[in-house]
């Protein structure tokens, strides 16, 4: 629910993901004031919170590339050069907030390819918004 307030009305969505959330600098936050994604969802996760049992073990969370590829409307797992299969989801995952029961957890323990797929998503575009850049530019 922090996040929400923070992130400014209870009806606010999750930041876009950039590269700076794969640098390791999860409170960044530009000079305008806008949130990193990585941020919002330790914040929104309490991962922040001074009684949560993660800090005082020394645990690593960090985004989960899965997650963050749901957060872009493509298919889970687009950016994992280990597997063959993705999932392809058909909704969007819940804003800041409790989760959908279908998507993957939103925090994990960093694995090999995780700054790589952070950054992929980081820069990558969403695909609904090209499709409709690009019929708006046809239909011209």
């Amino acid at each position: 629910m922090q996040a929400r307030q923070i992130l400014g009305s209870e009806f606010s969505y999750w930041p876009t993901a950039r590269t700076i959330d794969a640098e390791g600098v999860s409170e960044y936050m530009r000079s305008n004031g806008s949130m990193s994604l990585a941020c919002a969802v330790l914040e929104c996760e309490g991962v922040y919170a001074a009684n949560n049992p993660l800090r005082s073990k020394g645990v690593v969370v960090k985004l989960n590339p899965d997650w963050v590829e749901t957060t872009m409307g493509i298919p889970e797992g687009w950016t994992d050069l280990e597997i063959d299969d993705v999932y392809y989801h058909t909704d969007f995952p819940a804003p800041p907030g409790p989760q959908k029961e279908w998507e993957p957890p939103r925090l994990i323990t960093p694995k090999c390819q995780w700054a790589d797929r952070i950054k992929l998503c980081g820069n990558g575009v969403v695909p609904q918004q090209a499709a409709l850049a690009l019929r708006l530019l046809l239909s011209g």
